[in-house]
């Protein structure tokens, strides 16, 4: 049904193009219709009927050919259901890359402003369909993990979904393929949106019940309320993954989502329509902001919680050291590539770039007013990677540096919050004591003392002014991920939605590594002029 429903909604070429700039309506726009009534159907699907294979409730799954029996016909829709909308996620990133950002000189034009409407729409339900489908993989996924004990059998450690027989290996892999395309779109949504609040005037001019921004903007501040939700609910499904045992999703499945541009950009979404931002990291404050209040808790719980719960992989800990505190790691110089290359890469961009760190301090003073109890333990961890640091010595693997008490710092903070996220006795401790003022005003006082020490200097955020660019993209073999099991054209840009699932396409597999599959020659050809031809070789390194 949701293939069939996009084959009807997606046009091609000219037609598109012509579509898209006759749209009279931004709620008319038929993708969008389709994913709103379609979104109730994944909700249909039991958590604990995915993982035994059964239906919750009898005729509640779509699409698909039963088994005598049932058993396998709900995990298989499911799981069939998110890589159709991570495909779909995937082919909108793509349009989204190449749409002019809000206030550019060619997005000038009624049909371009209906244009970007459409797209950024449809993102934001394309995600919410999507996180349904991922939040009911994930349960499943713990329910299996619980079953056969601590630590798990079914994955290696590596890139891939791992071994064994039995259904779990391939959900996996979807379920790392969902998330990685979901992340991609969520970080493009956020960056036109970051732009978009900025052009409008940004800062709290807009709060009240009318438009978003203080200018005549085209989003309300419901619908914009709604699209920030849905792109920072992406990084509670990181942190929902990473909580998961390594069998399950393995480290570098989580670092192939970039976790660090959606962290970034949030952050930027924040500063750029957050309440009073703009004054935030300079004891200014105040006003409401563009946007509902649940749209700023929902960055600081995704922030907060996606960068302690990743940190808590000992292989992820040095890029997450990184992200907070690219100058000191890079000035470090412990080793020539991994996280090390990454700090530095960031710190060049200097103070117009992510030199101070995806999390600036300026949205660190927001997120507090918003969730304290989640900023004060992002706030920890963010001081401790800081000041482990700055006081010298080598970050080595996983970032720890044998028993020096410097790095002991940084990974006991990060324990000491993953614990608290995860004891709900001590969380309900936590959010009691923490509260918005007391909180903000430690933050700041912690961050004015840094730049005093520094010499006056720090970070910014550049005064909410959004920056142009992403920060870089993690490359090479450490995200070269396979989907050996996922059976899905490998091109970002297809838009074959044939057949009943994305498995009933006719995929031929890439003659070199053998890892990416596609639906046709031109998918392949487009691939290859593209990302592939790097990958590949990347891909066929790894075995």
């Amino acid at each position: 049904m949701l293939r069939l429903a996009l084959r009807g909604a997606l046009p091609h070429g000219a037609q598109q193009q012509q579509q898209q700039q006759q749209q009279p309506d931004d709620d008319r726009d038929p993708l969008v219709l389709i994913m709103r009534a379609l979104a109730p159907i994944a909700q249909m699907f039991g958590h604990e009927s995915l993982a035994t294979g059964r239906r919750s409730k009898p005729g509640a799954a779509g699409g698909g050919e039963a088994g005598e029996d049932g058993a396998g016909d709900v995990r298989e829709q499911v799981v069939g259901l998110a890589v159709t909308a991570a495909k779909r996620a995937r082919q909108l990133v793509g349009e989204l890359e190449a749409l002019p950002l809000p206030g550019a000189e060619a997005q000038q034009g009624q049909g371009q402003e209906r244009r970007w409407l459409v797209s950024v729409l449809g993102a934001g339900q394309v995600l919410d369909l999507l996180q349904t489908y991922m939040a009911a993989i994930a349960s499943a996924l713990s329910v299996e993990a619980r079953a056969r004990g601590s630590g798990g059998s079914s994955s290696s450690g590596g890139g891939g979904g791992g071994g064994g027989g039995g259904f779990l290996p391939a959900v996996e892999e979807a379920a790392a393929f969902a998330l990685r395309c979901g992340c991609a779109l969520a970080t493009q949504l956020m960056h036109h949106l970051t732009h978009y609040f900025a052009g409008q005037g940004g800062r709290g001019g807009g709060g009240g019940r009318g438009r978003a921004g203080a200018g005549a903007g085209p989003l309300p501040r419901a619908e914009a309320t709604r699209l920030v939700e849905a792109g920072a609910q992406m990084l509670n499904m990181v942190n929902l993954f990473a909580s998961l045992p390594p069998a399950c999703v393995s480290w570098r499945q989580l670092l192939a989502t970039q976790p660090q541009q959606l962290t970034a950009v949030c952050c930027e979404v924040l500063t750029a329509a957050g309440p009073g931002a703009g004054a935030a990291g300079r004891g200014g404050g105040g006003g409401d902001g563009v946007l509902k209040p649940i749209a700023y808790q929902r960055i600081a719980c995704g922030v907060g919680c996606s960068i302690i719960m990743l940190a808590t992989r000992e292989e992820l800990r040095p890029y997450v050291r990184a992200w907070l505190a690219p100058r000191v790691v890079a000035a470090e110089g412990a080793s020539s590539g991994g996280a090390a290359s990454y700090a530095a890469a960031l710190a060049a961009g200097g103070e117009a770039g992510w030199a101070d760190g995806v999390v600036d301090d300026e949205a660190m003073v927001l997120m507090a007013g918003a969730k304290p109890v989640y900023a004060g333990l992002l706030h920890q961890v963010r001081q401790a990677a800081r000041a482990s640091t700055a006081r010298g010595g080598g970050g080595g693997r996983g970032g720890s540096r044998g028993r020096g008490d410097d790095m002991d710092d940084f990974s006991l903070a990060v324990l000491v919050s993953a614990g608290t996220l995860q004891d709900p006795q001590r969380f309900a401790m936590s959010s009691h004591v923490a509260q918005p003022g007391p909180t903000t005003q430690k933050v700041r006082q912690d961050l004015e003392q840094e730049r005093a020490r520094a010499g006056g200097g720090g970070s910014g955020g550049g005064a909410g002014k959004p920056r142009a660019a992403l920060p870089p993209a993690l490359g090479g073999d450490t995200v070269a991920v396979p989907y050996r099991r996922v059976r899905v054209c490998g091109n970002p840009g297809c838009g074959n939605f044939a057949g009943a699932a994305e498995a009933g396409l006719e995929l031929k597999q890439c003659g070199g590594c053998k890892a990416v599959r596609y639906c046709g020659a031109d998918c392949q050809r487009a691939h290859w002029r593209g990302p592939h031809k790097q990958e590949c070789k990347d891909l066929q390194r790894q075995g």
